[in-house]
């Protein structure tokens, strides 16, 4: 679906941090590498994302939640069975809104992470 709305994207690596339940891969968007993590069922993934702050710098990890330095702000959304992860800003990292954009026309809004200022 991104292809076709003129979205570059490229596959990585895969991606495995005790942070994450399931194992992960990485994405390029127009060469900005965002995080995909497939559950294995629309209720794993709910479960686990229910664990998420608002503001995304805490995780359901380890018994009673981890809270993470991530290397900028984070960003969660969710379709069905995947979970996204673009850590970034919108205007500071190249892409970043254009990024933004394209994974909210892909899986809908985001359900936890920085959330973005006011336009003027």
């Amino acid at each position: 679906a991104l292809e076709v709305a003129g979205y570059e994207v490229r596959q990585g690596q895969d991606y495995e941090n005790d942070l994450f339940p399931v194992p992960g891969q990485e994405v390029f968007l127009g060469g900005v590498r965002v995080l995909t993590f497939e559950y294995p069922t629309d209720d794993a993934l709910t479960g686990w994302a229910s664990g998420v702050t608002d503001h995304g710098w805490g995780i359901p990890a380890g018994p009673y939640g981890t809270h993470v330095e991530w290397i900028g702000p984070p960003h969660f959304f969710s379709a069905g069975r995947l979970l996204v992860l673009y850590i970034g800003e919108w205007r500071r990292t190249r892409g970043g809104e254009r990024t933004l954009e394209a994974l909210e026309l892909a899986l809908g809004p985001k359900f936890a992470g920085l959330q973005r200022p006011w336009r003027t």
